[in-house]
């Protein structure tokens, strides 16, 4: 993809992805997961998602799942952000599993320890 295609292509999906349509913005989530090759952008981008109280609850559900699809992708995660972030999130109730989730991926699929707190 070329730079004004791929910002396009970006800018797009994280409009549906921050959009009223919840089945649409978790398509495009998935989609940005999967194909974006800057694997830094997505962490922010999912972190951000993640700490927006305004995000739809399934998006950021949804989010914190991709952060650990992308430990996988990409064999690897920033420890300093992400894994602290996923660590937090095993104390909320409603994300507790697809933190714990995330971070088991991360654990299998990089060279990063989860070690427990």
């Amino acid at each position: 993809m070329s730079g004004d295609v791929e910002d396009s292509w970006r800018q797009n999906l994280v409009t549906v992805v921050k959009g009223p349509d919840t089945s649409e913005a978790t398509g495009a989530l998935l989609a940005l997961t999967f194909d974006e090759p800057d694997r830094l952008w997505m962490e922010k981008l999912l972190l951000g998602l993640i700490d927006d109280d305004a995000t739809d609850p399934q998006v950021r559900a949804l989010a914190v799942i991709c952060l650990g699809h992308l430990a996988r992708i990409h064999g690897a995660t920033t420890a300093k952000t992400v894994v602290v972030r996923l660590k937090a999130l095993r104390g909320d109730e409603a994300l507790r599993s697809r933190a714990v989730n995330a971070l088991n991926d991360i654990e299998d699929f990089t060279s990063e320890p989860i070690e427990e707190d």
